[in-house]
């Protein structure tokens, strides 16, 4: 039952670096688009 619990924790962990990656990778995204217009 451990095993499975650690198993679980493990996923969940690769997981969220996932979402954590997404979500960085869009808000660079956004600065950028956000400087290209506003910057001069």
């Amino acid at each position: 039952e451990a095993l499975y619990v650690l198993q679980i924790a493990m996923h969940l962990k690769g997981y969220n670096q996932e979402v954590q990656a997404k979500c960085l990778e869009k808000q660079m995204q956004f600065t950028r688009e956000f400087q290209a217009k506003y910057t001069t």
